[in-house]
């Protein structure tokens, strides 16, 4: 038995969601005359929330995003991902498990996500997700997301666990700053979206896969 709390980001460390997002993206790129772009293209933009999205889109598709334009694209953007939340996308290969495990040795479960909460509690919900987790705190559940600490310290505050025995697992600068800010350890899950280069600093534990949380963490107190 252990008394860590785990907080764990959506988009790229427990579920696969680019191709999804690319796909809503490129929904609404097109039909304002725009070329679509490619995954990997987009893959940069993740985990931002949807604002920085729609920015980083635009951006890339080579127009100014002039706050108007990404107001208006941004509500069309969730409109059409809200439609098909779960297009092409998929969970990493054995998290289920790899929860259940950690889950049984009395780990605190958290999702932190910058995503808007219609579409990760739906996300998580038929990925039968939901059921592990104690605390879900999404893009617009507070005042700040991530890198704030503010969502991490919430998390850490509802498992009255102290913050030595905390971590985050995340695939990008976001999860490390926000990790970094609220003084606990960060896991980079480096199957995910971000790049080793774009961290500021070296992570705590590095994993190649989900399941190697269950040698990281099982019976470990950090």
């Amino acid at each position: 038995m252990n008394n860590n709390t785990l907080i764990f980001d959506l988009d790229g460390t427990l579920v696969d969601t680019a191709n999804g997002i690319t796909f809503a993206i490129n929904l609404v790129l097109t039909a304002e005359g725009l070329l679509p772009l490619l995954r990997e293209e987009v893959l940069p933009c993740i985990g931002t929330g949807g604002t920085a999205l729609v920015q980083c889109a635009l951006q890339k598709a080579g127009v100014i995003p002039e706050p108007s334009l990404v107001h208006h694209l941004q509500q069309k953007y969730l409109s059409a991902y809200l439609k098909e939340p779960l297009h092409d996308t998929y969970l990493y290969p054995n998290v289920h498990d790899t929860l259940s495990t950690l889950k049984a040795q009395n780990t605190y479960l958290a999702v932190c996500t910058n995503k808007a909460g219609t579409i990760a509690l739906q996300i998580l919900h038929e990925l039968q997700l939901s059921p592990f987790f104690n605390t879900i705190i999404c893009g617009d559940t507070l005042p700040q997301k991530k890198p704030h600490p503010l969502p991490v310290q919430h998390i850490i505050r509802a498992s009255t666990r102290p913050p030595k025995n905390c971590a985050l697992i995340g695939d990008t600068i976001n999860d490390e700053l926000a990790a970094r800010n609220a003084g606990i350890s960060f896991t980079y899950a480096a199957y995910g979206y971000g790049t080793p280069e774009a961290l500021t600093s070296s992570p705590d534990q590095c994993i190649l896969a989900f399941s190697e949380l269950s040698e990281v963490y099982s019976n470990i107190t950090l």
